[in-house]
């Protein structure tokens, strides 16, 4: 059940005369209020990217171990589907820890530090993909130009799939590590609580 205040400030959000900027300043007080009126225990956002980190990561790693193991043939080696299992079940659980502490935790509001700080892992990525496509794109041309080596790449498609996955937890792991880096940079070891 939302409280006066909350309502109030819905009011002002719809109204056609308000502005963006007043748009926005009415949401986050919006946010505010429902994050005093939330009973969980809160969440600090560093801890929060920090588990959230771990099991994208995990996951990345495990779709990287899928398409390495397709591609070299290794489908059918016992060790590495039972290592595939254990590595696919530690994944699963970090995954299922971060969506417990996201459902049985409030998440601490972004402030603008933190907005900031995550803004700026958002174009580091940016950078790293460009980078990483200019290189592919600069081996190619190495190798088919000035090597005159013919080569063609099959990609099946089950691979297809697991590369869209990899790419998909890469994504998330890399936002969540870059902002640790850079919101570890703004605060000390003393400010973080531990859960």
């Amino acid at each position: 059940m939302e409280s006066e205040k909350i309502r109030k400030l819905k009011e002002q959000y719809t109204d056609k005369k308000v502005t963006k900027a007043q748009r926005q300043a009415v949401l986050t007080e919006v946010h505010k209020e429902r994050y005093k009126a939330d009973k969980r225990k809160p969440i600090t956002l560093y801890n929060y990217h920090k588990v959230r980190f771990w099991g994208f990561f995990l996951c990345f790693m495990m779709y990287l171990f899928e398409i390495i193991r397709s591609v070299t043939g290794l489908e059918d080696n016992k060790a590495v589907t039972v290592f595939m299992l254990i590595f696919s079940i530690i994944a699963i659980a970090f995954i299922s820890f971060w969506c417990v502490k996201a459902i049985t935790r409030k998440i601490e509001i972004e402030d603008e530090l933190a907005r900031e700080n995550l803004n700026k892992a958002r174009v580091t990525i940016s950078f790293i993909l460009v980078f990483a496509m200019l290189m592919v794109r600069a081996v190619v041309i190495i190798i088919d130009d000035f090597m005159n080596l013919n080569f063609s790449i099959t990609i099946e498609s089950g691979n297809i799939s697991n590369i869209a996955m990899l790419i998909l937890w890469g994504y998330f792991a890399l936002e969540s590590g870059l902002f640790l880096i850079h919101e570890g940079k703004t605060i000390s070891d003393d400010d973080i609580e531990e859960d």
